[in-house]
């Protein structure tokens, strides 16, 4: 009976162990693998991130680790000719994060990442791009046998998955 007890106390001490050392995702984890557009809009870009990203029970995902993600992403797709910009610039860019569906428990860990990308010139207000970008990652036994680390894949497949489907939006609407 005792060495029973000690298997189970034992399993529960590993088990909180392995959750409480979730490390948060890092930003050049979610950067999508992307290559720099053909065409370009003309001038910069200020970025806004809005909307609810942090991760329930942990800090898994933090806002400004995917606004981080993001804006790395847009330097390497080269979508403005003139770069980024804190404030300012040609173009305001707000990204606002309407959902995202968090991984339970399972073999197969889907993270569904729901964003709406508005892209509006500064000069006129005129809107540029308008679209709701949904992002669907699964990340199966296969990926990692840890289903924290399992998890955690999922969440980083999604993110980076609506970064790259949002410029992929926003690449469609650069004027030939």
């Amino acid at each position: 009976m005792n060495s029973q007890f000690a298997i189970f106390a034992g399993l529960i001490v590993v088990t909180t162990l392995a959750v409480g050392c979730v490390t948060p995702i890092q930003s050049q984890a979610i950067v999508p693998a992307t290559r720099p557009a053909t065409r370009s809009f003309p001038g910069s870009v200020a970025v806004t991130v809005t909307g609810n990203i942090n991760t329930p029970n942990t800090k898994l995902l933090e806002a400004a680790t995917f606004r981080t993600a993001l804006l790395e992403g847009i330097r390497r797709s080269q979508l403005f000719r003139s770069g980024l910009v804190d404030s300012g610039g040609d173009y305001q860019l707000d990204v606002n994060v309407l959902s995202i569906e968090w991984p339970g428990p399972g073999l197969a860990m889907k993270t569904t990442f729901t964003s709406r990308w508005k892209l509006m010139r500064k000069d006129s207000g005129d809107v540029v791009c308008d679209e709701i970008i949904r992002t669907v990652h699964i990340a199966p036994l296969s990926e990692a046998f840890d289903g924290v680390a399992r998890a955690k894949r999922s969440v980083e497949g999604a993110a980076s998955g609506v970064i790259a489907d949002g410029l992929k939006a926003l690449d469609k609407h650069v004027a030939q």
